[in-house]
């Protein structure tokens, strides 16, 4: 692998060339031939680890065979550590059979030229190359020193035509400046007079490669800290109007921190005025939500309470007597109550049922020998016999009413007891005309007629037909209710 350099300058030299820096110095204003030689290392080592203190050969050829140009000896490795010091070593003066040691720290990155004696390069590599532990260290040499450094005011990327500032601790002046760029055969050198410790560069270099800045002294002495900014932006590196100039760090960081307060005021500004606006605007958006979200659910509430069921109030139960009594069915079959005529409420009974049964009630309450011999009188027939064929049931409430209240009239009050048995007739109307009961009301046997059951089966059931007997018996004329 072969680097050629277009154009190089003035390099600065350990203290040991100090008199070979002056002639070159001297010459510093001529242009440098181009193109003359090109460098690569021995051996065809195209790595990029280079193990410490071991020793590569270097080969410095022509660039172009048809026309054979030669570097002027003797030879040097400019060795440009990044954030450290750079260092300047003798190869020698055969082209053929250069040598060089590296004695840079382990882990130092650096950017590696060949030049001669009049300032030629052979050109810069693409790429870094890293310094390893090797099988010895003892060679290794840290002049890394803080009383001569170089400092940049951007640390990541410049622009095109962006001004790129740098700044100067110690050192005897005037100082020579290099920006050195990766796979670049240009090396811009710069001399900052004195008493000038500062150069701001307008960035001109090729986007894409990391660009070097190193400083030496009158002495030789590099500086420490060499810098690096990654160029980026237009390829259009013009600039026109826009000039690289020295000047002075004192005057210049005053200049930048006024410069920096301005800005920092007119953000502050323009922060206080999207502030001042914003303010307001989120109030007004942050009340309006939620005022929208309390209408929202108050509304939301009203709508719940329009649509919840209010409770029903239940009516209070009527307070009625149930009846009790005895049951007479065909030969009567006495059920003796168990209490008198108010010991039972039953709030299911209206009125007017209540009060046919507390007449019916009266009525049952009869003498025994009187409700014997009507016993006596249809105990001759038997089921079904003496009713009509084909019953005419009219049911009749007020019928029943009016015969309870007149049959509750003609009875005595003292003949009535409150134990004597509720009795309900099968088919009461259907007694012989010649025996009537004189308070009982005329039934008909086909008018409807209620026993009382378990209170868990209702009020009142319908008394279920007796047995179908001696159905070709001549059926007697039973009354008729009206």
């Amino acid at each position: 692998m072969h680097y050629r350099s277009s154009l190089s300058a003035i390099f600065p030299f350990s203290p040991s060339f100090a008199l070979l820096m002056m002639t070159i110095s001297t010459n510093a204003q001529m242009p440098p031939d181009a193109n003359l030689f090109q460098w690569k290392f021995s051996d065809n080592f195209l790595g990029t680890e280079l193990p410490s203190c071991q020793s590569f050969g270097i080969i410095v050829e022509p660039v172009n065979a048809t026309n054979v140009t030669h570097g002027i000896p003797p030879f040097y490795m400019i060795a440009w550590e990044i954030g450290g010091t750079p260092r300047t070593t003798l190869l020698g003066l055969n082209e053929s059979s250069l040598d060089w040691t590296v004695d840079h720290p382990v882990g130092s990155s650096l950017m590696l030229n060949v030049v001669d004696s009049q300032g030629n390069g052979g050109g810069i590599p693409p790429e870094r190359y890293t310094v390893q532990s090797g099988q010895s260290t003892e060679c290794v040499v840290n002049n890394n020193q803080s009383d001569f450094t170089v400092t940049a005011n951007i640390t990541d990327s410049v622009n095109t035509c962006q001004p790129y500032g740098l700044r100067i601790h110690g050192g005897v002046p005037p100082y020579n400046l290099s920006l050195a760029q990766f796979s670049s055969p240009v090396v811009t050198n710069v001399t900052i007079p004195s008493p000038q410790d500062a150069f701001t560069y307008i960035n001109r270099a090729t986007p894409g490669f990391l660009l070097l800045a190193a400083v030496s002294d009158i002495t030789g002495r590099y500086a420490f800290g060499t810098p690096t900014i990654m160029p980026t932006g237009s390829e259009d590196v013009s600039c026109v109007g826009l000039n690289s100039t020295p000047g002075n760090a004192t005057l210049l960081d005053e200049e930048q921190e006024v410069q920096a307060a301005s800005i920092l005021k007119a953000k502050n500004k323009r922060m206080a005025t999207i502030a001042g606006v914003l303010t307001p605007l989120l109030i007004l958006i942050v009340g309006g939500a939620a005022f929208f979200v309390y209408h929202f659910d108050a509304k939301r509430q009203r709508m719940r309470e329009e649509l919840a069921p209010e409770p029903l109030p239940l009516p209070e139960p009527k307070i009625v007597e149930e009846a009790r009594g005895s049951l007479s069915v065909g030969n009567g079959v006495d059920i003796s109550p168990s209490s008198g005529p108010g010991s039972s409420l039953n709030p299911f009974i209206t009125e007017t049922e209540s009060a046919a049964a507390a007449a019916s009630n009266d009525l049952m309450n009869l003498p025994s020998s009187t409700l014997n011999s009507g016993r006596s009188s249809t105990s001759s027939r038997c089921g079904f016999v003496n009713f009509p064929s084909t019953s005419i049931r009219h049911p009749n409430k007020k019928v029943i009413e009016a015969g309870s209240v007149s049959s509750s009239a003609d009875m005595p009050a003292n003949s009535l007891s409150p134990r004597d048995p509720f009795i309900i007739g099968r088919s009461i109307s259907a007694q012989p005309r010649g025996n009537p009961l004189p308070a009982m009301p005329i039934r008909s046997a086909s008018f409807d007629s209620y026993i009382f059951q378990h209170e868990d089966g209702g009020r009142f059931v319908r008394e279920p037909p007796p047995p179908y007997e001696r159905r070709s018996r001549q059926i007697s004329d039973v009354p008729q209710s009206p």
